[in-house]
């Protein structure tokens, strides 16, 4: 199901929204939608199509969040998640993903050899943290309570919690902790990026508005279409590390890996 193209005689109004709770309040409160039958909506970050007029985009996190989260015992074996609330299923998918990637043992091998050559006993542990309880919460922390999210962390923090996330990250380097996975954001302070390419699919949505064809009804746009990804900022010792633990031949399983379980993982 295609939405209707441009008339010739009468331009259409297209609105993009952050998120499909905004629909019932737009259409109410907006006198486009009873002059301008041509006018729509498109919501970002909306895991199911809408039975309302207006069309929906969605970029799942679980693969690119698998992905990172499998590479990470490189660098930090002790991590923890910071997540919003546990209701939300982005931000539950997105947690859920770098979970199930942290715990695979992708090269637990070459740390059993230090445990028999060191006498080294490499143990990894993911730790998890929630903002709040319910759906819609725990996106916007004050500074006091960074610092005390901070305090509670262990290894590396992985912030899966919207605008608290810039919260923590602005004050892990206040106090400068330096362990801290970059979400929705590339950051070469950062040895790891875990990101959305949300300019590119908006873009791809107006192109497809342009054209004859229209927008489709819903569409999700994941790491196997490139709208979601890894990006490594890797100094001589950490890209030391990494080359010695995952070779290319392992990036790429873990890659492949990451993308049929993210196709799983909606499925569900």
């Amino acid at each position: 199901m295609a939405c209707a193209p441009f008339s010739s005689r009468r331009p259409a109004t297209r609105f993009i929204v952050c998120a499909a709770g905004y629909d019932d309040y737009i259409r109410q409160n907006s006198h486009v939608f009873d002059e301008n039958p041509y006018a729509d909506l498109l919501y970002l970050e909306t895991p199911e199509p809408l039975a309302s007029g207006g069309s929906t985009l969605y970029l799942p996190y679980y693969g690119a969040m698998y992905e990172g989260g499998a590479i990470q015992p490189v660098f930090n074996e002790n991590a923890t998640l910071v997540i919003s609330n546990p209701e939300d299923q982005t931000v539950v998918g997105a947690a859920k993903g770098f979970s199930d990637g942290f715990n695979t043992d992708y090269f637990q091998h070459e740390y059993d050899s230090l445990e028999i050559s060191w006498g080294y006993t490499w143990e990894k542990n993911l730790k998890t943290l929630y903002l709040a309880e319910h759906s819609g919460e725990g996106y916007n922390i004050a500074d006091s309570t960074a610092f005390q999210v901070l305090n509670d962390c262990e290894g590396t923090i992985i912030p899966i919690c919207g605008g608290s996330g810039y919260t923590l990250m602005y004050i892990s380097e206040i106090a400068s902790y330096h362990g801290y996975v970059g979400i929705d954001v590339e950051n070469e302070s950062y040895t790891m990026s875990i990101f959305k390419r949300i300019d590119r699919a908006v873009g791809l949505c107006i192109g497809q508005w342009l054209s004859p064809e229209g927008m489709p009804k819903h569409q999700v746009l994941g790491l196997k279409d490139g709208y979601t990804g890894v990006a490594l900022h890797l100094g001589s010792y950490y890209l030391e590390e990494y080359n010695k633990y995952i070779p290319e031949t392992l990036r790429q399983q873990i890659h492949e890996d990451a993308v049929r379980k993210e196709v799983e993982y909606e499925k569900r």
